[in-house]
């Protein structure tokens, strides 16, 4: 996932590049986010609350920045995890013979973005998100008494809607695929997870 943190990193260095020096016009935020969570090892998909804080900054009217700190809690099922020909790190790795049941949580994720945005109205604003997501995730096997964990960084998109209410305060929802990583194809290997997010968003303008 390395080549995907340069590309991602590239694209959004040249997108400033191309952007004449008199279009900054810098105006930083920080808020918080909550919501469900999807989390898909391949076989399976099972939903968790998660949460995350959020700091960026709206470089123009029609783009900004935003990195996105979070985690979220254990997923109300277990997913399916396939096996594995590289073993799951922890205090001793796992290797995984057969798919295996495993109840997953994302202990930490920081996410850089890029925010391509369009007013629709007055206070009222779309926004596009673009970058990479680096997330470390948690399987406990509970049939192997084993706990295991991954760490990986991925490429993410998203988007949503905010509405400003006085001068300083938005508050908006948006969708999230932080990692799309997970092979569907029953019985292959595991690769990673897919990590989508649907989430309440307020923020604050400074």
């Amino acid at each position: 996932m390395r080549n995907t943190l340069r590309l991602t990193c590239l694209a959004i260095g040249l997108c400033f590049t191309t952007l004449p020096a008199q279009a900054i016009d810098f105006k930083p935020y920080a808020g918080v986010g909550a919501g469900g969570f999807v989390i898909d090892a391949g076989l399976g998909s099972e939903t968790a609350f998660g949460g995350f804080g959020i700091l960026g900054a709206d470089l123009h009217e029609n783009y900004g920045i935003e990195f996105r700190i979070g985690r979220t809690g254990d997923t109300g099922g277990t997913v399916i995890v396939p096996t594995t020909q590289e073993p799951i790190e922890n205090s001793g790795p796992i290797v995984l013979l057969v798919p295996t049941p495993a109840t997953v949580s994302i202990d930490w994720f920081v996410s850089y973005l890029f925010k391509p945005q369009y007013t629709l109205a007055e206070g009222l604003r779309v926004y596009g998100l673009l970058g990479a997501t680096t997330l470390n995730s948690n399987f406990s096997f509970g049939t192997l008494g084993r706990t295991g964990h991954s760490t990986d960084t991925t490429f993410s998109f998203g988007g949503g809607i905010d509405y400003r209410l006085g001068n300083q305060w938005l508050v908006g929802v948006d969708a999230m695929v932080y990692a799309n990583e997970a092979n569907t194809d029953p019985g292959t290997n595991f690769e990673g997870l897919d990590v989508w997010g649907f989430s309440g968003i307020i923020k604050y303008e400074f």
